[in-house]
């Protein structure tokens, strides 16, 4: 996913890139279907953080992270990236 759009013309869109501040995405764990809140840090435009895993889930480098069915902007799968560190 890259954003969501806020406007269109006839010739241009307007687009709230993920990498805005206030932009939050409902994304989940591929494998382990386990919901949580994907939000850029401000820091490096190569990574995200996700909240509110819930703590008994084993979350693993290399897991792939997707968007969720709670998410009313993306449909459900859309691929967001994998887990880093």
């Amino acid at each position: 996913i890259v954003g969501k759009v806020k406007a269109v013309s006839e010739n241009f869109a307007t687009i709230t890139s993920v990498l805005h501040k206030d932009m939050l995405v409902s994304c989940r764990l591929k494998n382990a279907k386990a919901s949580g809140t994907l939000k850029w840090d401000g820091k490096s435009a190569s990574y995200a953080e996700i909240h509110y895993i819930p703590r008994h889930i084993k979350v693993q480098v290399g897991d792939t992270v997707v968007t969720s069915a709670y998410n009313s902007i993306f449909p459900d799968g859309q691929s967001v990236g994998y887990i880093s560190d």
